[in-house]
């Protein structure tokens, strides 16, 4: 009973903020996105913006929607997202969206794991290339639209120690549990970067062997500011739809989506924002991490186009 109050509590937050921690570092929101394969599927031209919709069919009985959510890069920012812009396109949200995380076993359904077969879904922390095609080979005869949310690593470990170290989801001992509440910066942090690590691993997967078109969500970006936000959301409605929806569409679209904007909304904050202080002392302490574990996670950093560190 304890749980679902929980996780109902977690839901409704999720519906109503993007609620995530600041980035540690500035980042020029004219700069291309983090990946290459990000730049490819963002290659929309302006004009395709204007194109009319298909007649009579929407675009999740073309396509299907797949978003992948990764702990600290941007969990409740994605979904929120995901779910304001189809809310704006009149997507049955009871028939057709549908949300899974870690913790879904399928033998019930609740508001975190419910219509795994709705063509537009959102998941958390088990999405990665090999899910995504398992989708794909289930589904051959629709192609798909993949959003993948992405962070530097080694501030998803910073964060993640921040963020669980003040005794937030402490339920999970996927993410630390009560230990690491007890853990110094010299301890906790390499503690939770080889809890993150198949978190890490799942989100830089699209990077290593890029066989379906997809769009990365750069956290440090869409977090930053308002017009970082608004720039990342027209592409990515550019990337999901462009062809498939009206201008009006599109500018309703985006309207409702900037409801997900923190700097826009920050009554909004659901305790996700991690204090400025704890997660410089935490990104220090990266340097304390097992060296062999730590050259994955500058591996990763190479892969998704950070700067390694």
């Amino acid at each position: 009973m304890g749980c679902r109050l929980f996780c109902l509590t977690l839901w409704a937050a999720a519906l109503r903020s993007s609620g995530l921690p600041e980035p540690l570092h500035p980042v020029d929101t004219a700069a291309p996105a983090v990946s290459m394969f990000q730049v490819r599927a963002n290659a929309v031209e302006a004009k395709t913006r204007r194109a009319p919709k298909t007649e009579g069919q929407r675009p999740w009985e073309l396509y299907r929607y797949f978003t992948c959510g990764h702990h600290k890069a941007g969990v409740d920012l994605a979904r929120s997202l995901m779910i304001q812009v189809f809310k704006a396109l009149d997507l049955n949200m009871t028939k057709d969206f549908g949300t899974w995380n870690f913790l879904c076993d399928g033998s019930s359904e609740d508001l975190f794991c419910y219509n795994r077969d709705a063509p537009v879904r959102f998941e958390s922390d088990t999405c990665s290339l090999e899910s995504v095609q398992k989708e794909h080979a289930a589904y051959p005869e629709q192609l798909m639209r993949v959003a993948n949310s992405v962070r530097d690593p080694l501030d998803m470990v910073a964060s993640a120690y921040c963020y669980h170290h003040r005794g937030m989801e402490w339920i999970y001992p996927e993410w630390g549990g009560l230990e690491v509440m007890k853990m110094g910066l010299h301890e906790g942090v390499p503690f939770m970067a080889q809890k993150m690590l198949d978190v890490v691993a799942n989100m830089t997967s699209f990077h290593e062997n890029p066989q379906v078109k997809v769009h990365a969500l750069p956290f440090e970006i869409i977090s930053a500011t308002s017009a970082g936000f608004d720039a990342e959301v027209e592409k990515l409605i550019d990337f999901w739809f462009h062809g498939l929806i009206t201008e009006v569409e599109r500018k309703k679209a985006i309207e409702l989506a900037r409801m997900s904007d923190l700097h826009r909304y920050p009554k909004q904050d659901s305790g996700h924002t991690n204090d400025a202080e704890c997660m410089m002392a935490a990104r220090a302490a990266t340097q304390f991490i097992e060296p062999q574990l730590l050259g994955q996670y500058q591996a990763f950093q190479r892969k998704l186009g950070y700067k390694v560190s």
